[in-house]
């Protein structure tokens, strides 16, 4: 795969992300970065909003809605919970990323 292995060590820090790290409207890679599309674009991740959710697993839980390249055009955005975000997550590259685009693979 030509192109992931530039970006993995961009813009991460050695600190495990938490809850507190997340905000609104911040991008964030993944800890095993795949490509979507013809395009060829990187699954980053950008927060939408963050509030309380309903897992049919775990009830009510803290929760955010996204948005990302793997998201299909016509599909609603996904919403997951906070736990398994940062099971996903590995940094924040808001600074990094291409302005008004996203990452490409």
């Amino acid at each position: 795969m030509c192109g992931v292995e530039d970006y993995a060590g961009v813009g991460v820090s050695m600190a495990e992300l938490t809850t507190e790290d997340l905000k609104v409207g911040h991008v964030y890679s993944a800890k095993r970065p795949q490509t979507y599309g013809f395009a060829r674009l990187l699954g980053d991740r950008q927060i939408l909003w963050v509030g309380m959710i309903y897992d049919n697993k775990e009830g009510f839980v803290q929760g955010l809605q996204y948005d990302s390249p793997s998201v299909k055009d016509g599909r609603h955005y996904p919403k997951i919970s906070v736990t398994k975000f940062l099971k996903w997550a590995d940094a924040d590259i808001t600074e990094i990323m291409p302005k008004g685009e996203w990452r490409k693979g």
